[in-house]
């Protein structure tokens, strides 16, 4: 099956080898001074065939190594972080994020590694590991633990991210946790099957809106809409129960997700693209799969979450060029994918 892609001007896809390199020397050099980090890598490539930096939600660097990733492509991103510490990022690609600290007798350019879990302290049991300290509240944005501080002063740490793109700690009061909670009951209780489809995505667009309001932010309301979905897709699908029962033994969960797949009728996909824009989705490059495959995608993406949706849908040749995902697209005779 032969395969292009179509781009809009600003997006094209690219390989980064010496960012990822770097990324990974990094990683490798904790692990190196790191026994309990070293021991997780080796069992969770073995177990579930992903690797540590697949779960790494950011590194924690030097001063000296943060001129490194500069020079492979990362830049400031301005979002709430510790006095005296600064946030690089990749704007092309999916890599950790990279905490600038001033470590000036670090022994090692890379002083500590985060890996991003769905429950810090579940991570922290299953490693057999009684945490060093707790931070930030229960269902709360970002909370982290620290799990080792080596007496080199490399650090391993366990985040949870919910919407939530700082590094700051949120101690939240326990209303936050039972809005938390009513919110996600909303979007788990929500009707899927209708009989007219139109008036199914309307509603579930007005649902969607619901969410943002109750829970007050939409990044957050994402956050919560996906977790529920990722649910109900695995429910429906044993590979899923399989593999994230495999890692849910090292407590991580799915937080190494790359990215979601909505399949979509011609007919609702507008609707389909309104869904996710409520969710503060943003449009990225189209692609379509050939002539022969007779489908497309329009990639989104929730830059706070860091989600990435592919909105697929059956497209005609002609149909590749132009918006499809803004206008009504009418019946083909034929199925595509």
């Amino acid at each position: 099956m032969s395969a292009t892609s179509e781009m809009i001007p600003e997006g094209e896809f690219r390989l980064h080898p010496q960012a990822e390199a770097l990324v990974k020397a990094l990683v490798d050099e904790c692990s190196g001074r790191v026994p309990a980090l070293a021991e997780m890598a080796a069992e969770l490539r073995a177990k579930t065939h992903a690797s540590v930096v697949d779960f790494t939600d950011h590194l924690l660097v030097t001063l000296e190594a943060a001129k490194d990733f500069e020079s492979v492509g990362f830049v400031e991103e301005h979002v709430e972080v510790e006095a005296g510490r600064r946030v690089l990022y990749h704007p092309s690609a999916i890599f950790p994020r990279v905490v600038v600290v001033d470590a000036p007798e670090a022994p090692t350019l890379c002083v500590g590694v985060a890996l991003a879990a769905e429950d810090a302290l579940s991570f922290a049991m299953a490693r057999h590991i009684v945490p060093l300290r707790v931070e930030g509240s229960v269902f709360s944005p970002y909370r982290r633990v620290l799990l080792v501080k080596e007496g080199n002063g490399i650090e391993l740490w366990a985040v949870e991210r919910r919407g939530w793109s700082g590094f700051v700690p949120k101690e939240l009061p326990e209303s936050h946790a039972l809005k938390y909670l009513a919110c996600r009951d909303l979007w788990l209780n929500r009707q899927r099957v209708f009989a007219d489809c139109h008036a199914g995505m309307a509603a579930t667009v007005e649902l969607a809106k619901r969410l943002v309001a109750l829970m007050g932010s939409v990044d957050q309301a994402a956050w919560v809409a996906f977790t529920v979905e990722r649910e109900h897709w695995q429910q429906r699908n044993w590979a899923a129960v399989v593999q994230k029962g495999k890692q849910d033994s090292f407590g991580l969960g799915w937080s190494n997700h790359d990215h979601h797949t909505f399949r979509s009728s011609r007919e609702v996909f507008p609707q389909l693209i309104e869904l996710l824009s409520t969710f503060g989705f943003h449009k990225r490059e189209k692609f379509y799969a050939g002539a022969q495959a007779g489908w497309g995608a329009q990639v989104m993406e929730q830059p706070v979450c860091r989600f990435a949706v592919f909105a697929d849908v059956d497209l005609a040749p002609e149909e590749s060029q132009g918006d499809f995902s803004a206008i009504p697209l009418p019946e083909l005779r034929h199925l595509g994918a």
